[in-house]
């Protein structure tokens, strides 16, 4: 009889060594094991064996429980880290402009991430991941889109040239702008509210930020940088 009893805590103890260690003070079946499994000891000390044997089986039977726990919480951290991968991958997409030049397949992605963000809000974690996982597979398939597109700058600031100043009719001849000059007058009436004398095209100032509207087939997008 003692030998069985002792048996059987055993089992219980190598039950507590199953547990990844990380999870163990926030998992309220695995202290209650332990509780059970010092009862069946005191129990046994005690000459109780009927009574240690009950309390072994209880702390094994929430051993057991606590491995689910423990193995719960981690599906758990690994569908919030999903999430985090992919909030921060639309975030890069929306400082691209993604949102604006792939509407269709942003929305895609963006849509997938919300199912994702409802299923982990109701500790759906394996349908969580899958739908974050199929939303930064959209995001892939974005930048993939992106990489072939020959891609324009959106915005040019003004610069202080003294050889030659800038001016509407300057910056539209630039190659990434328009390459020619008599397009200039896209660039002056988008941005004429921003001029100090909006009645006047031909004064514009070093460090006035320009819209530049696209022309039908472009893809425009972020700043213009001049090479160092």
């Amino acid at each position: 009889m003692k030998k069985t009893v002792a048996l059987i805590i055993g089992f219980a103890v190598l039950g507590s060594a199953l547990l990844p260690a990380q999870n163990l003070l926030d998992n309220v079946d695995y202290r209650r094991a332990i509780e059970l499994q010092r009862m069946a000891q005191d129990a046994f000390g005690a000459g109780e064996y009927d009574q240690a044997v009950e309390y072994s089986v209880q702390a094994e039977e929430y051993f057991e429980r606590s491995i689910e726990t423990a193995r719960r919480l981690r599906e758990g951290y690994r569908a919030e880290n999903f999430r985090s991968r992919n909030e921060r991958r639309l975030t890069r997409a929306r400082d691209l402009d993604f949102h604006n030049l792939f509407d269709e397949e942003f929305g895609e992605a963006q849509a997938l991430y919300d199912e994702g963000r409802d299923l982990l809000d109701a500790d759906e974690y394996a349908d969580s991941i899958e739908r974050f996982t199929e939303s930064i597979a959209k995001l892939d398939e974005i930048d993939a889109m992106y990489a072939e597109k020959d891609v324009l700058p959106r915005y040019y600031t003004v610069r202080l040239i003294p050889e030659r100043r800038d001016s509407f009719w300057r910056i539209a001849e630039y190659e990434f702008i328009y390459g020619d000059p008599w397009e200039w007058p896209r660039l002056y009436e988008r941005n004429r509210e921003i001029l100090r004398d909006p009645d006047n095209p031909h004064l514009i100032h070093p460090g006035q930020r320009f819209e530049i509207p696209e022309l039908e087939g472009e893809v425009r997008t972020g700043e213009w940088q001049p090479d160092e």
